[in-house]
């Protein structure tokens, strides 16, 4: 009976220890509980047969406290692994990005200094037209009969020019004969004061009537320059990008003139007007060359160069921009206006310099800081990171011009780390206490 006990015990020990997860601190707490367990349960047989199995126990005790496996995973082991980037010799280039609209460099907005209705449209959408060609003419029936008012107006005026000369020299005559008289005695000084008076009138009156000879022929000349606003005509040399009119149309002249045509003056000549933040204007001035493409022709790259920058600013959302004209030659037609292109103004070109991603400047280990306009790189020296200072040149982004004697093509340097977790066990195991 008794041994059977202890058996049971023993297994009982056996399959505890084959089972039990216990903490990184508590083994000798554990193996303090299971022999006091074993103590309990054996307390029915004798004292002897206890003692030789309880040697027995102890020393399987001993061996398993000596070969227990402890595994971690509160949390994994971090390995640090580099990574290189090569330091190689290309060209590099520093450039500023932005985007614009093209436009034509000048484009004329065609109004009408009458009011009237639209008669004849002359010139469609895209026309080309040399400067004085009639685009358009309104109806000049109107002014026609003005003309021929303001003709008529004029021999009426002429008419009364020839009374008043009549008059005048008429005076003339009668006042020099009554001088005459006077001065022989014959006549009266009254007669004579008539006569000088008269004389007076009849000039002023021909003053009156070659007045009127000049202003009826001003009026003339307007209705007839009205009558000629009637032939709306081309102030330029160039092709019609947009109308607002159709026959019939009733178009009025006020203070603000109506806009008829909209004519480019030359298509093959463009510009881009694009924005710049205010962080990169610092770098752009007049003759920067610029690479541009747009949506309409996928793949292929047209170029021009920086004309203008010009000084005022514009604001929205608290964002300071300025105005970059780009001229861009359009020697085929291909750019339409009113495109939007993506532009790259080339601020620096330099060519076979030494160059490296611009990571490696980030990267960051104990050591000395840099200065102003340099860096530390960390390259791989026989298996370990080295430092080295450098000077720094243009950049275009993702590359960075390095300028240093210590560096050479081919080199490798850190440009980060990515950390690796060791896996292991999940749980902390006591084994082999009962092979």
């Amino acid at each position: 009976m008794g041994r059977w006990v202890l058996l049971g015990a023993i297994v009982s020990i056996g399959s505890l220890s084959a089972a039990a997860v216990v903490p990184n601190a508590g083994v000798g707490e554990w193996i303090t509980e299971q022999q006091s367990a074993v103590n309990a349960r054996l307390a029915q047989v004798s004292p002897e047969w206890i003692a030789d199995e309880l040697s027995a126990i102890h020393s399987k005790l001993a061996a398993a406290a000596a070969s227990v496996t402890w595994v971690s995973d509160a949390s994994p082991t971090q390995e640090k692994v580099y990574r290189f980037a090569t330091v190689e010799r290309g060209d590099l280039v520093s450039t500023v990005t932005a985007t614009g609209q093209l436009t034509p460099v000048a484009t004329v907005a065609v109004s009408t200094q009458i009011s009237g209705q639209i008669d004849q449209i002359l010139a469609g959408f895209n026309a080309t037209v040399r400067r004085g060609d009639v685009i358009a003419t309104l109806d000049a029936t109107t002014f026609q009969i003005a003309v021929e008012q303001a003709r008529a107006e004029v021999d009426m005026a002429g008419a009364a020019l020839l009374k008043a000369e009549v008059a005048a020299q008429e005076a003339a005559a009668e006042l020099k004969r009554r001088n005459s008289l006077h001065r022989s005695g014959a006549g009266s000084l009254v007669e004579r004061d008539k006569a000088e008076t008269a004389k007076r009138l009849a000039d002023a009156q021909l003053l009156e009537a070659r007045s009127s000879v000049r202003r009826t022929n001003a009026a003339l000349k307007q209705a007839r320059t009205n009558l000629e606003r009637t032939r709306i005509q081309s102030p330029v040399d160039g092709v019609v990008v947009d109308r607002s009119i159709e026959v019939g149309q009733i178009v009025a002249a006020s203070l603000q003139a109506p806009t008829l045509f909209t004519i480019a003056k030359d298509l093959r000549d463009m510009q881009v007007n694009m924005l710049i933040d205010e962080s990169a204007i610092g770098r752009i001035s007049p003759g920067l060359r610029v690479e541009f493409t747009v949506d309409a022709y996928p793949g292929r790259s047209f170029g021009g160069s920086v004309e203008q920058v010009r000084l005022s600013p514009t604001t929205s959302q608290n964002v300071v921009t300025y105005t970059v004209v780009v001229k861009a030659p359009n020697p085929d037609l291909m750019l339409l206006p009113g495109l939007t292109a993506t532009a790259r103004v080339i601020v620096t070109e330099r060519n076979e310099v030494l160059k490296t991603p611009t990571a490696a400047i980030r990267f960051r280990q104990s050591g000395p800081r840099p200065v102003r306009d340099a860096a530390v790189l960390w390259l791989e020296r026989a298996g370990e990171l080295k430092p080295v200072d450098v000077k720094l040149g243009v950049t275009d982004g993702d590359m960075i011009e390095i300028i240093g004697e210590e560096v050479e093509p081919g080199d490798l340097v850190a440009v980060g780390v990515r950390p690796v977790a060791r896996k292991e066990s999940a749980a902390k195991r006591l084994i082999g206490v009962f092979q």
